[in-house]
């Protein structure tokens, strides 16, 4: 007995089954195919009307059909046995062999066909049959056309069908000179034909035929009557025998209704019997016995079974999917998930291309799967491999798979991993003691950190609190390691089932300083996208596309042609572009992280607005640590380490949030963290954890050559150039984009970027643009000019004598006593959450300093 459920049991392998089959592979069903080997037309050498196989042998015809399904469909399965049962049990067709072997299907599929009892007719009848006796003409006699004499023997099927013998004598007559119709002594049926006869060539003989046999190996037949009177020779005999259904013991266990002529009873046009889901085809469902004639309602059987099964599927799909909202609280999880329905591959057996991890955390994690697994665990583990399917086995990890659990397991496991990581004493309590790292304690739980965050956006910012999602499930998240075939560290798994993200569209703003934090479904969407990037822009084997000549454009200009079709993404006048990126790419601290652009590994967690990702990092470098939290993105040749883990970057976050340090901006309603002293320098916060990295690892920028963007010589926003901080420019000396061609497009950019302060040409530079400075900043050409007047004020002109400075300084200077003199008009702000009609901006409750000094007059 097998266990496998068909979606449809076909019993029978004439044309009509095959052809059901062959309907239902079309549409991705699966199938057995249950044949005897016995089949009508065996005896026949030749089959005709079927388009493309005239005249050829039906043996031949089917095993072609069934090396097509074979080659072809993997769904369609086939076997050779003979079905002695068939029954329904449980709302599934069981068939079973005379091996007492027992198939299962959802449908069944009856294209058995019938059997022509030549044995009850008169002797020597099963002999010629086939060979010299047809009972089509549509299929045979052709080949006999021209003969002086054939026959028609009436046998009692013809006898209760009288109708069709006049028929049947016409059909012959044009293949022959004479026919004579031999009523085999039924004289009163031979008074009714002479009487419906019109032609002269067409003769009855009441003579009782005694016995038939073949001449030479045929067609020709000859007729031996019972009265001894000489036999006649015929080119060939045309008659029909009694029928019965092949498979009549079948027909009867389903109780399947018969018509009058013996047939299965079926609805056209799709052949439905009187049992639901049961379906028949071919002679055993129709008197229209010709091979085109079973093709076609078998393909009409596979359609009725394919709507059957799509209607049942869909009524099922929406009552499990309903149950399922109604019962479990899975936010993306969904009942057909692929590790629910087993469709998934663990570990050792997939064959993933670039990724070749995990299909879920419980089956390839120990310390996941482990009952009595304990973070010591996690930490002898830390240094594995993304690529080598999460955390290794080691000498000290339990093995779920081959020890049970048994009461002290984990107590021994703690032990034994407790001593391997230094301790010779476990400490009695219930918290087991933690070894520091780099001389830092362990990250407070995900779950303190996230309460801290959540009091905090409940008191001072509600509207954003308000758009923080519930957690995630485990179905979820086993999910989410599905579709990115690897396993999370744990305290992003437990993050995510504390806060899955937050609403999307960004609204009011991001919980993270104005960044979004992902949930599960943008999570994969972030990373398939950067995916995308690394396999079609960065893998060496992506194909570029030749440009098309101008020529073929019909264009006057090759520049022009070559502007609208450009051959691919990378300069076409550097064809080392892609080494020369790899080489520019860097981490804080160095070897940290994997020098690449882009890597499958980085599971990003929290975007900003410009195609930049805190991610955790699967795959570190060499001095990194799994599950570290890099800063990467377009803006980012620099790779930085941010936190240790989620847990140290979460405690991070609720630490900026609970200092005093934030402010939201008015006008745009973003959460911002105040990090320098002068209220005028509002940086990202992605810019923040990079400075404090710079800070923390005495980096300094590369020093770069100073070029003066063109068309702007006298303006002072030229030395954003000079500054390591500032936005990547084109002042390379091959005028390349640091590498950014694949996250995007040169040129200008048909949309707008939308203003926000401190973003764009905001009159805010930059706070970073003013650290490390290691260029000195470009003299200005004035070609002799006579300054203007900038800002006319009613003041006392200085004197000329006035030490020059930088311009910078002195446009810096300038917008201090704009900002002062705008604090002077509206001393009274929005302090900590409170409000008036003229305050921009909401603080932490931190007076900005008033200078008292006089305002000056900026001439350039």
């Amino acid at each position: 007995m097998t266990n496998k459920v068909y979606d449809v049991l076909i019993i029978g392998g004439g044309p009509a089954g095959l052809s059901l089959a062959g309907g239902l592979a079309r549409q991705l069903h699966t199938a057995l195919i249950l044949d005897s080997t016995a089949y009508r037309n065996e005896r026949t050498s030749h089959m005709h009307n079927v388009p493309g196989w005239d005249h050829r042998d039906p043996a031949d015809f089917r095993a072609k059909v069934r090396d097509d399904l074979d080659e072809r469909y993997a769904s369609i399965e086939y076997c050779t046995t003979r079905i002695k049962e068939v029954r329904q049990v449980d709302g599934l067709f069981e068939a079973v062999d005379i091996e007492d072997h027992v198939y299962k299907g959802q449908k069944l599929g009856l294209a058995t066909g019938v059997r022509d009892r030549v044995e009850d007719e008169v002797e020597g009848f099963s002999d010629c049959w086939g060979k010299g006796i047809f009972h089509c003409l549509f299929c045979d006699g052709f080949e006999t056309r021209g003969a002086d004499s054939v026959g028609l023997l009436i046998t009692p099927y013809l006898a209760a069908h009288a109708s069709y013998i006049i028929e049947m004598a016409r059909m012959a007559k044009r293949f022959a000179h004479r026919v004579t119709i031999y009523t085999n002594g039924d004289h009163a049926l031979g008074v009714k034909l002479s009487s419906e006869i019109r032609s002269s060539n067409m003769v009855v003989d009441n003579r009782p035929v005694a016995r038939l046999g073949m001449i030479n190996s045929g067609p020709r037949v000859r007729l031996e009557f019972a009265d001894s009177s000489p036999s006649v020779t015929e080119a060939f005999i045309v008659s029909h025998p009694t029928t019965e259904q092949r498979a009549g013991d079948l027909v009867e266990q389903l109780g399947l209704e018969l018509d009058e002529e013996g047939v299965i009873k079926v609805i056209a046009p799709f052949n439905e019997t009187s049992l639901k889901g049961c379906f028949a085809a071919g002679d055993a469902a129709t008197v229209m016995t010709t091979a085109v004639e079973a093709i076609h309602m078998g393909f009409m059987a596979g359609v009725g079974c394919t709507m059957h099964l799509q209607e049942e599927l869909d009524i099922g799909a929406a009552f499990r999917s309903l149950w399922h909202d109604l019962t479990s609280y899975d936010r993306h999880s969904t009942v057909d998930s692929p590790y629910r329905t087993g469709r998934h591959v663990p570990l050792n057996h997939r064959q993933s291309g670039i990724l070749t991890s995990v299909a879920t955390a419980s089956e390839s994690r120990a310390d996941v799967s482990s009952p009595y697994g304990d973070d010591s665990y996690n930490r002898l583990t830390r240094d594995s491999s993304y690529h080598g399917g999460g955390i290794p086995n080691t000498p000290t990890s339990p093995n779920p798979a081959a020890t049970p659990y048994s009461p002290g397991l984990r107590s021994q496991s703690a032990r034994r991993t407790s001593q391997a990581d230094g301790f010779e004493m476990q400490s009695p309590g219930d918290v087991q003691m933690q070894s520091f790292q780099d001389g830092s304690p362990p990250p407070p739980p995900v779950s303190h950190s996230w309460k801290k965050i959540d009091a905090w956006a409940e008191e001072h910012y509600p509207e954003l609190w308000d758009q923080l999602c519930e957690g995630c499930t485990d179905n979820d998240l086993n999910e989410l390691e599905h579709q990115l075939d690897c396993s999370l560290p744990l305290d992003v798994r437990e993050s995510l089932m504390i806060h899955d993200g937050q609403e999307r569209l960004g609204m009011p703003t991001g919980i993270i300083f104005g960044s979004m934090l992902l949930d599960c479904e943008e999570i994969v969407q972030e990373w398939d996208q950067w995916r995308k990037v690394n396999q079609e822009f960065l893998s060496e084997a992506a194909i570029q596309k030749p440009a098309m000549p101008s020529k073929a454009l019909g264009s006057q200009s090759s520049q022009a042609s070559s502007s609208r079709t450009p051959a691919s993404p990378a300069p076409s006048h550097n064809p080392s572009w892609r080494q020369d990126l790899i080489a520019r790419q860097d981490s804080v601290p160095p070897n940290a992280v994997q020098r690449s652009y882009a890597h499958p590994a980085w599971i990003p967690l929290v975007r900003d607005w410009g195609g930049n990702n805190l991610a955790v990092d699967l795959a570190p470098g060499p001095k990194g640590s799994w599950g570290q939290i890099v800063l990467f993105g377009r803006d980012y040749d620099t790779k930085y380490v941010v936190a240790r883990s989620w847990a140290h970057f979460l405690a991070t976050v609720a630490d900026d949030l609970n200092s005093g340090k934030w402010f939201v901006d008015e006008e745009t309603n973003e959460l911002k963290l105040r990090e320098f002293k002068e209220t005028r320098v509002e940086p990202p916060y992605f810019g923040i954890l990079r400075w404090r990295m710079d800070q923390k690892y005495g980096r300094r920028a590369a020093k770069r050559k100073s070029v003066v963007p063109p068309n702007r010589a006298g303006s002072p926003a030229g030395s954003g150039a000079s500054s390591p901080y500032s936005s990547p420019t084109n002042g390379e000396a091959n005028g390349e984009q640091r590498g950014r061609s694949m996250q995007r497009l040169g040129g200008t950019s048909p949309i707008a970027s939308p203003g926000r302060p401190g973003y764009g040409n905001s009159n805010k530079s930059s706070p970073l643009a003013r650290v490390a400075e290691e260029t000195p900043l470009p003299d200005l050409q004035t070609n002799g000019l006579k300054p203007t007047k900038l800002v006319e004020v009613e003041t006392p002109r200085p004197s000329e004598d006035t030490p020059k400075g930088s311009r910078v300084s002195l446009l810096a200077h300038a917008e201090t006593a704009e900002d002062e003199g705008k604090e002077n008009e509206n001393p009274e702000g929005k302090m900590n959450g409170t409000t008036n009609g003229t305050a921009t901006a909401k603080t932490n409750g931190k007076k900005a300093e008033v200078s008292d000094e006089p305002m000056k007059e900026i001439e350039i």
